[in-house]
């Protein structure tokens, strides 16, 4: 339920962005206690075709889902990845959940479905919302209290005990931080479409390294395929301008699918593909989560699920309010040490995968010709040995 805020009032918690992470960063606070606020335009329908990206879900973000009460929903609207097929050259790697005593490896949901359950679920509870971006941020003395002072509108501003910056990759919050952050271009575009195919996927995702990028079909309710092609900025220039027949001729070549079985069901859409990193993810009263802190190549469907992991490492916090309030004691959720404690859990989890995504990309580059014996023997070495399928398996499966 969402009030008119009074100027001047003092929050536990203010969220900048209401994209996703932004949105799940405030329903979990809310239902741990804390009084929140929410800032910037609610999220809506995207004319670039965006609403049709799917992301893979890591099981690890149950338990999040569970808090909220979002599980049910997005079971329901979401279809689980049972396997995976890997394929380069003449080379293929089969992964399945049930080798790792799991039932599914990720959950695939687009864009727009996982949204809408948030800001529905987020809308029955008590926060309040301010329409506008913030346009100034300080940290002000209170009452002999340390707070964040952030300003909207005509003058108008609120407290705060903590911020949490949730704007994505153009962050105003990482801009006013005053963290040094730096950027790392791919030269690469994610295209990105949905399929339709009459055969059935059968719950199998597939992905190929190929001479004109990195190729995943990702499977979706009612034999829907979403597709993420990371390819080089000049050929995506000349695939999004291509007419349908001729885009599809060029993923049957590249897949050895039969592409008169494939039809495109959506608009193409594209984004430029960076990694985004920061020396320090948070700052005097101000954490950045999601996009605003960093961002990962697709290859391996991390982004969301970093965010989200963003979240999870701060419900320690907001469980040490809740506790709070049992209590009958006050507790600040912005102290320096326990924001410190976080920036040292995020930093080196978030390093590892960014270094990871990017010596795969690199080592895949088909630029690197030179080392194409060592990727044939990779793939040979994953294909035969269970050992490292499994290794593979558990550690992308890993709350990081």
């Amino acid at each position: 339920m969402r009030k008119n805020v009074d100027i001047q009032k003092s929050f536990d918690l203010a969220v900048v962005g209401c994209g996703i992470i932004g949105t799940l960063a405030a329903l979990l606070a809310v239902r741990k206690g804390l009084n929140v606020v929410l800032f910037g335009p609610k999220e809506g329908s995207r004319p670039d075709g965006a609403d049709s990206r799917a992301y893979a879900i890591s099981p690890q973000a149950d338990l999040l889902f569970n808090i909220c009460g979002l599980n049910r929903e997005i079971d329901r609207l979401s279809e689980k990845i049972t396997g995976m097929e890997i394929f380069h050259q003449q080379h293929m790697v089969d992964l399945n959940a049930r080798e790792v005593e799991r039932s599914y490896l990720a959950r695939i949901i687009t864009h727009h479905d996982l949204l809408n359950v948030c800001q529905e679920r987020l809308s029955s509870e008590e926060f309040e919302h301010i329409k506008v971006k913030p346009n100034k941020f300080e940290v002000s003395q209170i009452e002999n209290e340390q707070k964040a002072k952030i300003y909207y509108g005509q003058n108008s501003f609120i407290f705060a005990s903590l911020v949490l910056g949730a704007d994505g990759l153009n962050s105003w919050c990482r801009y006013v931080s005053g963290l040094d952050w730096g950027l790392k271009s791919y030269h690469q575009v994610a295209i990105v479409a949905t399929l339709e195919t009459p055969k059935p996927h059968k719950g199998i995702a597939r992905q190929w390294f190929t001479d004109k990028g990195i190729i995943a079909f990702l499977p979706m309710r009612d034999n829907i395929i979403s597709l993420v092609w990371s390819v080089k900025k000049e050929l995506a220039d000349s695939l999004i301008a291509s007419k349908p027949e001729e885009f599809l001729k060029e993923l049957e070549n590249l897949t050895s699918r039969e592409s008169t079985t494939l039809r495109l069901v959506s608009k193409l859409s594209s984004a430029s593909l960076a990694m985004l990193h920061t020396d320090a993810c948070a700052a005097e009263r101000l954490v950045l989560i999601g996009d605003a802190a960093h961002t990962v190549h697709p290859l391996a469907g991390f982004g969301l699920n970093l965010g989200i992991f963003d979240i999870l490492d701060l419900l320690h916090n907001f469980e040490r309010f809740e506790r709070g309030i049992k209590s009958g004691k006050s507790f600040d959720v912005g102290q320096k040490r326990y924001l410190s404690e976080y920036e040292r859990k995020r930093r080196n989890k978030v390093k590892f995968v960014q270094i990871g995504l990017d010596s795969i990309n690199w080592f895949f580059s088909p630029t690197k010709s030179s080392i194409s014996v060592y990727r044939k023997f990779g793939m040979l070495i994953f294909s035969r040995l269970n050992f490292f399928k499994k290794l593979a398996m558990k550690i992308a499966l890993s709350r990081f």
